[in-house]
């Protein structure tokens, strides 16, 4: 008898000490699913730009096309990135927005073109974007609102992928990213267009111009956010700036700027 409770009573301390351990452990990690991985990243980026190519009226004409890609060049390059994977989509939309897709795709709306105010403004909105990507934060985002289930359903191509895409470009789009992903971005931004010669102050003034926009419009936008403000950002990105920023040089020419300013951005 005193050997059956023995046993028993080790049977639960054994089952017991499983059941804690199994519970701790990160099953996603050990099975090698904890994240998409870069391929998947890849190639989930470039199925949502081929759904946008689709869906919306994608701009390409070199006037507009060059400038973008001219500011991006020297951000990628002063910060050591890869020109090569970071990608610029300009569409004809009517709201003021940029955000960036799997992959290292940066999406562009043509209205963010028509109400910038200068190259600086629209250097730091790309930086901003571009820090998104640096620090993984887009992935982070999709994993957190729509589960690395769906994600990877979506990569696969089954026969849902069409509407799991729209539904991934949807959250990009038009959901904020959390407080503390939102102000790395901002300070990475901040270096990344120091590096690279140009002025953060843009930057903090474009936020300044969304400040004034109408609040119900904005709440579709993905660089709206009550997390944090959008005039204590822009303050932040102000004292983050250095003494350096006053005497910078303009990367476009006047004319670049002129004529991409000119072209037809109307939505």
């Amino acid at each position: 008898m005193n050997r059956l409770i023995r046993d028993i009573a080790i049977f639960l301390i054994l089952f017991f000490g499983m059941w804690k351990a199994l519970a701790f452990l990160d099953w996603r990690a050990f099975l090698k699913v904890k994240e998409v991985n870069e391929s998947s990243e890849t190639h989930l980026g470039e199925l949502i730009r081929k759904s946008i190519r689709n869906t919306e009226e994608v701009i390409t004409e070199p006037v507009v096309t060059k400038p973008v890609m001219k500011l991006i060049s020297r951000l990628t390059e002063k910060n050591g990135l890869d020109t090569v994977k970071i990608q610029v989509i300009v569409v004809r939309s009517s709201k003021i927005n940029a955000f960036a897709l799997p992959g290292g795709f940066i999406v562009v709306n043509s209205r963010l073109l028509k109400e910038v105010q200068s190259e600086a403004e629209l250097a730091g909105v790309l930086a901003h974007e571009m820090a998104h990507i640096a620090k993984r934060h887009v992935m982070k985002k999709l994993m957190k609102e729509l589960g690395l289930a769906f994600l990877l359903s979506a990569a696969s191509g089954n026969n849902s992928a069409t509407e799991q895409l729209g539904a991934i470009a949807k959250t990009l789009s038009s959901s904020a990213y959390d407080r503390e992903l939102e102000t790395e971005a901002d300070e990475t931004a901040v270096t990344f267009l120091e590096n690279a010669g140009i002025n953060p102050q843009g930057l903090a003034e474009f936020l300044y111009k969304l400040k004034d926009e109408d609040e119900a419009s904005l709440q579709a936008l993905s660089w709206f956010s009550t997390h944090p403000e959008l005039e204590e950002r822009a303050k932040h990105i102000l004292s983050l700036s250095s003494e350096k920023s006053d005497t910078l040089s303009p990367i476009l020419t006047s004319e670049e700027w002129e004529k991409m300013r000119a072209y037809k951005l109307s939505y």
